[in-house]
Formats: structure tokens, sequence, C-alpha cells
């Protein structure tokens, strides 16, 4: 009987130690709105659908708001359509680009020079996915609602989201929920890493030296090739600490469409509002074997 009791607390003990052990991988530390959810990247969404091997193609439209197409021939993805009046702009540029659908469009603020256009997208093209922010805005959120009675699916735009098209990811870095507390317009903006291969591009519309604070203190900032700044890169923004933490080989700045004075940025100089729209197709640079 004191053999079968003693079996009988081993066996009590060893359970709970493993279920104590295993719980840790699925309750790690409690998060808040200020620094982002742990996620696992085996299940990023889109990730081992097969892949169409092919070049990407990047299209940065000189237009107010500056709105940065990335697609290929099997999807699209949208961030800003510009303002309103302009909208009808971006639709003739894409369907001139031959797209079809758009398979995800984002916010890249909450300025409606930057999105207000995304009206006519939405009556000339089926809008697949779009996301929704985290910032309070009206015209936002009218918006939302439009694309979802045409179908659209709606997810929330904040950091730690992550998702692939093609094989291409694009990692959204700012801003968290809590980020947006009493933030400024120039906070008040969407930070995306969008990655093929061991290409990288770095997208954002303005943020202060607040908003590059934040993301330093998280450590997600990594190297990239491109820094797309599609509100101008304008002065006083970017601090010398965050272009450091992106800056990394052939860098260079696609300087957006801009009403103020440009800040000193790094690299090699893309003005969209002298140079006129950018295009760029790649196959990204392929990882070297060891």
């Amino acid at each position: 009987m004191k053999k079968v009791f003693a079996l009988l607390i081993l066996t009590v003990l060893f359970i709970g130690c493993g279920v104590s052990k295993d719980n840790e991988a699925f309750n790690p530390t409690p998060i808040d709105e200020t620094k982002p959810a742990p996620r696992d990247e085996r299940f990023i969404p889109g990730k081992g659908i097969p892949v169409i091997k092919q070049p990407v193609n990047l299209h940065v439209m000189n237009l107010p708001g500056t709105p940065v197409l990335f697609y290929d021939n099997t999807f699209a993805f949208l961030y800003g359509a510009s303002d309103e009046k302009n909208g009808p702009k971006v639709v003739e540029t894409l369907k001139n680009l031959g797209i079809k659908s758009i398979d995800y469009f984002m916010f890249p603020s909450s300025d409606p020079r930057t999105f207000a256009g995304f009206k006519a997208v939405l009556n000339s093209f089926f809008v697949g996915r779009m996301g929704e922010p985290v910032w309070q805005s009206e015209d936002c959120a009218k918006l939302v609602l439009e694309a979802m009675k045409k179908g659209a699916m709606t997810e929330r735009q904040v950091a730690g989201s992550i998702f692939m098209l093609n094989g291409i990811t694009f990692d959204i870095l700012y801003p968290l929920t809590g980020d947006m507390l009493n933030a400024k317009p120039e906070e008040k903006s969407t930070v995306v890493l969008v990655t093929k291969n061991d290409t990288k591009w770095l997208l954002t519309r303005d943020i202060d030296g607040a908003a590059c604070e934040k993301m330093l203190s998280r450590g997600k900032l990594q190297k990239v090739n491109t820094l797309i700044a599609t509100g101008g890169a304008l002065k006083n923004l970017f601090t010398p600490e965050f272009l450091d933490a992106i800056q990394g080989d052939d860098f260079s700045t696609i300087v957006g469409v801009h009403d103020g004075e440009k800040a000193s940025t790094r690299g090699k100089i893309i003005d969209i509002a002298e140079q006129g729209t950018y295009t760029i197709s790649t196959e990204g640079k392929r990882d070297v074997q060891k």
C-alpha cells in the first residue's frame, strides 16, 4: 500500500512538473499595450503556401501622400491611396500597371491626405484584406466599414502583426495601441518592414523622435536597403539613432512628396517630387550559401 501511495505521489509530481514546463511556452510573460505580443513565426499567415518565383515590383507614386505599391503576378499590396482629389489618379495608375484587385490595403497615417483616395480604389477594385488602424479616426473608420460592406476582411493594423504574400514578408513594427495615448500627429503612422529574400525596405510616414525611441527600445528594427519616407523625411523627424539602426548596405532613401524642409537623410536620395514616379523590379539578393 505504501509503495502504491509513493508511486501515486511521484506520478502527480511528474505530471505537475511537465504541465508547468509546457505552459511556459504557451503562457509567456504578460504583455501590455506598450510592448509587442510574442509570436510563433512558424505560423505566419501566408507562410507555407507555394511561392511562384518571380520579381517583385515596387511602384512609388508621385502624388500627395506618396502611395506605395508592391506587386507581382499573384498579389498587390497598397500602402496609402493619396487624398480624395487624387484617388482617381491612383485608380488609373493601378489599372495601367495591370492590377486587377488589391490583396491588402494599409493606412499609412491618420492624415486623410494619405488615404482618402482609397474610396475611389474601393469603387474600382475588389479589396481582399485591409488593416484597421489603432488610432482613433472617423475618416478611417468610415472607409473600413465601407470596405467590409464590399467583402473586405479587416484585421488590426498593429505592431507584431505579420503576413506573407507570395513569399514576401510584411511585418508591422509600429504602432502599438498604447503608443496612441496622447499621441501627436507625427506618431500616428504605420511603420512596415518588407522583406524579399535578403532585400529589405522600411515603409513609413512621418514619425518623430518619440516614435523612433519606442521602436529602438523594443529591439525590432533591422538593417534595411531602402527607407521609403512617404512624408518626405521632413526636418527634425528621424533621429540619428533610428537611422543608425536601419542603415544597411547600399542604403538609399526614397523621399516622398512633401511641402516642408527636407531633412539630411542618408545614403542615395531619391526625391519623388523632383524625379517623379519611382519603379523597380527585383528578385531580391539571394542568401549567400555558407
